[in-house]
C-alpha cells in the first residue's frame, strides 16, 4: 500500500498558494466540434480568442483559430483542444508569434498522424517515413524560429570603453572567432 503524500508543513495548514496558483492559469476556451465538422461548432468568445491568441483584434483571433482547425482537416475534433492548450501554455506576444505556433502544432500533428501510420502497418512504408522526417524537420526549424523570434537570436557585444596602459597592445577593428584547427607542434 502506498502511502500518500502530504504537502511541506509550511503549506499544510495553508491553502492560499494552491488558490493563487489556480487563480492564475488562464482558462482554455473550449471547443467543441462534432466528427466531421470543420467550423460549424461553436466558437470560444471573442475575449477568449483575443487572449489565447495575444491579438488586438477579434478578426485576427478567429481568423487564427479558423486556420488551424481547417489546417488539421477532418480530424479537427481530435486535437482541437491541443490548438487552445498551447495558446494559453506558450503566450503569444503578437498575431505573428501566433501563426507560428499554429504551424507549430498542425506540424506536430502531421508527424504524430505519419508516426501513426508507420506504428499501425506490418512494415515501415517510405512515404510515411519521408513524410514524418520532413514535419520533424520542420517542426524543429519553427522551434527554432520561435526560440529566436522571443529573444534567443545570435548575441552581439559591443565594447563601449577600453583602457590601454604603457606598454599594453590593442587591437582595433573587427575580431572574429578562430575556428581554425588545432595542430600539436613539437
Amino acid at each position: 500500500m502506498t502511502k500518500p503524500i502530504s504537502p511541506p508543513p509550511e503549506l499544510a495548514n495553508n491553502p492560499e498558494p494552491a488558490r493563487k496558483a489556480k487563480q492564475k492559469r488562464p482558462r482554455v476556451p473550449p471547443v467543441s466540434l462534432e466528427k466531421g465538422e470543420i467550423l460549424d461548432g461553436p466558437m470560444p468568445s471573442d475575449d477568449d480568442l483575443m487572449a489565447l491568441y495575444g491579438t488586438e483584434t477579434p478578426e485576427a483571433a478567429k481568423a487564427l483559430f479558423v486556420t488551424s482547425i481547417e489546417a488539421l482537416g477532418e480530424d479537427a475534433s481530435r486535437y482541437r483542444q491541443l490548438i487552445a492548450a498551447i495558446g494559453v501554455e506558450e503566450k503569444p506576444q503578437s498575431s505573428i508569434e501566433a501563426m507560428l505556433l499554429t504551424q507549430i502544432v498542425t506540424t506536430h500533428v502531421a508527424m504524430v498522424r505519419s508516426a501513426s501510420h508507420l506504428n499501425h502497418g506490418n512494415q515501415m512504408h517510405p512515404t510515411w517515413m519521408k513524410m514524418m522526417t520532413s514535419a520533424s524537420a520542420t517542426f524543429l526549424r519553427q522551434l527554432e524560429v520561435l526560440r529566436k523570434m522571443r529573444g534567443g537570436g545570435d548575441q552581439t557585444v559591443r565594447i563601449e570603453h577600453v583602457t590601454i596602459n604603457d606598454g599594453g597592445q590593442a587591437i582595433v577593428g573587427a575580431v572574429g572567432g578562430g575556428g581554425g584547427s588545432a595542430k600539436n607542434e613539437r
